[in-house]
């Protein structure tokens, strides 16, 4: 479902990640780790095509990212869900609803960047049962966080990237 290969991203002499190699397999329930400016948001950036590798492969269900036409951008970005760290809520819809909608639209995986950061914990835990949920059903999903109270004891993969470099993988 998503595959980095030796991926490397730059902005303006700084490096965002660099040679990172990992995968995601369909119906997964994955996290992104580390701390802040580690790499986590850029990663979530390159697979919905915020952003473009400076080097390395990107592939996102099936799609080879650097292959990809302009014009068909807006049809990857249609399979993808993105839950973002920032506030980009719709004012007259609760958190559930909120996260659910964009699960709901397409039914389609989802990429979550620190989905729970400015929620308390036990709306953190709500959001997190919605995403197990939904995983559940087959969903892909892939979640940026540095809170490790949201993958403890998950049994669920987790990437750690610290300056830019993935510097392990375990399963919690």
């Amino acid at each position: 479902m998503i595959h980095f290969l030796d991926v490397t991203k730059d902005y303006d002499n700084q490096t965002a990640l660099r040679n990172v190699t990992f995968s995601v397999e369909k119906g997964e329930m994955a996290f992104i780790t580390g701390p802040s400016g580690s790499g986590k948001t850029t990663a979530l950036k390159l697979i919905y095509l915020a952003e473009k590798p400076d080097e390395g492969t990107i592939t996102v269900a099936g799609w080879e990212t650097d292959q990809l036409r302009e014009s068909a951008v807006p049809f990857l970005r249609r399979n993808i869900g993105v839950v973002f760290q920032d506030f980009r809520l719709l004012a007259r819809k609760n958190v559930f609803e909120n996260v659910a909608m964009a699960l709901r639209i397409r039914g389609v995986g989802v990429l979550a960047d620190e989905p729970t950061g400015n929620l308390d914990s036990d709306t953190a835990e709500g959001v997190m049962r919605i995403f197990r949920n939904v995983n559940t059903k087959g969903t892909t999903i892939l979640i940026a966080t540095h809170n490790r109270e949201l993958y403890r004891n998950s049994g669920r993969r987790v990437f750690r990237l610290d300056a830019g470099n993935l510097v392990g993988e375990e399963t919690r």
